[in-house]
């Protein structure tokens, strides 16, 4: 009886990594323009997401060929979009899934009287498409107190509550005084899947057999 107990315990602890799994989508896994590329990046796949870039100079940049004008951080790779420009993704498999965090900024450093804070986008905005039917947004303030003698700095954003269950997302920018300025780069995307109603089917019936195993357990 014990034997049993314990395996259903384990069986229903086993399942709870599944229910809250949670991964960061780095874009390290995906080829990057470079000086030596003469097309941009525009689709492509990463971290079992599928993304679409939209807009004349939007691509996946290997931001380390293109220092101090491109935003910086603890990796290689990262979107950098400009002009009006917007990324969208999906799940490879069209499961739901849900946002949780990610990195962003403003695109470019211009390094020269050209850069401004009038000239960077005032936010980087999400609009989540629920599985259910109808949208949520959210507006992220972009940091402008770095830029003009270095590279921009990545800011970590975190979702409200309501990014979850979401069947697509796209991200873009507004409030550039310049259009052709009025971009954004994100990098380091912190999604989790949303579980199958059969994961949680399991779950109940773990739980319900140590239930079970407890009552018959129970003296009277």
């Amino acid at each position: 009886m014990q034997k049993l107990k314990t395996t259903a315990l384990a069986f229903a602890i086993s399942l709870l990594p599944i229910l809250g799994h949670a991964t960061v989508i780095t874009f390290e896994d995906s080829p990057s323009w470079n000086a030596e590329q003469a097309v941009l990046v525009k689709d492509f796949t990463s971290g079992g997401f599928d993304f679409v870039l939209a807009g004349a100079g939007a691509t996946l940049t290997d931001t380390q060929t293109c220092l101090p004008f491109c935003p910086v951080n603890r990796t290689n790779v990262a979107l950098a979009p400009y002009g009006v420009s917007s990324l969208s993704m999906t799940k490879s498999d069209g499961g739901a899934f849900s946002l949780i965090g990610f990195q962003g900024a403003g695109s470019f450093n211009f390094n020269s009287f050209f850069w401004n804070p009038e000239n960077i986008p005032d936010n980087i905005d999400v609009i989540g498409q629920l599985s259910g039917g109808g949208t949520v947004t959210q507006s992220f303030l972009i940091n402008k107190t770095t830029g003009r003698n270095g590279a921009l700095s990545f800011s970590d954003y975190v979702f409200n509550s309501g990014f979850t269950n979401l069947l697509s997302a796209s991200f873009s920018s507004s409030g550039s005084a310049v259009s052709l300025f009025n971009g954004f780069a994100i990098d380091n995307i912190n999604v989790a899947a949303v579980p199958e109603p059969e994961t949680y089917t399991l779950l109940l019936a773990g739980l319900a057999a140590i239930g079970g195993i407890a009552l018959r357990r129970k003296p009277y």
